[in-house]
């Protein structure tokens, strides 16, 4: 998308988007970083992405306000809604406040540190006001919620298409590929295998993926945010273990708020290939590298 020399806040969005064609909606989503403020114990410290949105449009473009579990969608002053996964790993529960470090607050802390006069910048208060269950362990485990108005500062930015991100087992944006892999047989029937096994302490490893036999195709189904926006089909292209694979689909998931999905073909000449990188660009962005384990 063309830079408007505009600030990315979504007053300044939305007037963008008077002038672009084909797009309905938009959100401010960047990376914060959360330090939970409790009465007692020590206090843990995440760093999800923050979905900055309109709340009084939010119920016509995503699920999240039906979706709320515990407490309500209230976005107003300060107001923050967070994910069950999210909520159970930070002990998080409704009316709990956290502080917030935007990106611009955590840049100008390493610039000034150490320097003589030092200021610290305080980050931003929020409480919790609900929790929500948006059916997906990834966007319940690392994505927070606040208005549009309340967004933490980012400072000057470009407005692109583009931002593409893939989810991975753990929720850290690092390690083994959050997806699924399709087999169709030559005979028709259809073998699904998740990419990941996770254990109850949280520890996630690649599952081994079987390509199938001569005549099979194996399709990987690889979840992610930033990708609905790219320019064409073509531009989107995918290498695993240094191989070039084809990419069938990448767009809106269609199911999750904010998710979207590619479909890889899983070239043969990867069988046996064990731990391999997936390696994604999108329009000339690159996301982050996810890893697969071939058998």
């Amino acid at each position: 998308m063309r830079d408007f020399g505009c600030t990315l806040d979504l007053e300044s969005v939305n007037c963008i988007l008077q002038h672009a064609v084909g797009i309905g909606d938009a959100f401010v989503l960047a990376q914060v970083l959360v330090e939970t403020q409790p009465a007692s114990g020590q206090a843990m410290v995440f760093a999800p992405m923050v979905r900055g949105v309109d709340p009084a449009r939010e119920a016509s473009v995503s699920v999240l306000p039906s979706s709320i579990v515990a407490g309500e969608f209230d976005l107003s002053r300060h107001g923050l809604v967070v994910g069950t996964v999210f909520a159970e790993k930070m002990n998080l529960h409704v009316g709990d406040r956290v502080a917030v470090y935007s990106p611009e607050d955590l840049k100008k802390m390493k610039e000034n540190r150490g320097k003589e006069g030092e200021v610290v910048r305080p980050p931003s208060d929020y409480e919790i006001r609900g929790i929500f269950d948006a059916g997906y362990f990834e966007f319940n485990a690392s994505i927070v919620v606040t208005g549009s108005d309340g967004t933490v500062s980012y400072g000057g930015a470009r407005i692109d298409s583009v931002a593409p991100g893939l989810f991975t087992a753990d929720a850290s944006g690092n390690g083994v590929a959050a997806g699924v892999v399709r087999v169709l047989h030559a005979d028709g029937t259809v073998t699904t295998t998740p990419t990941f096994t996770c254990s109850l302490d949280g520890d996630c490893i690649a599952t081994p993926i079987s390509l199938g036999t001569v005549g099979d195709e194996a399709v990987v189904e690889l979840y992610g945010t930033g990708i609905r926006g790219r320019s064409s089909l073509e531009n989107v292209t995918c290498t695993i273990g240094g191989i070039a694979s084809q990419v069938l689909y990448a767009g809106p998931q269609g199911q999750y708020p904010g998710k979207d999905q590619v479909n890889v073909l899983l070239p043969l000449g990867l069988a046996g290939a064990g731990l391999v990188r997936l390696e994604l660009s999108v329009d000339g962005h690159s996301a982050n590298t996810v890893a697969l384990t071939i058998r």
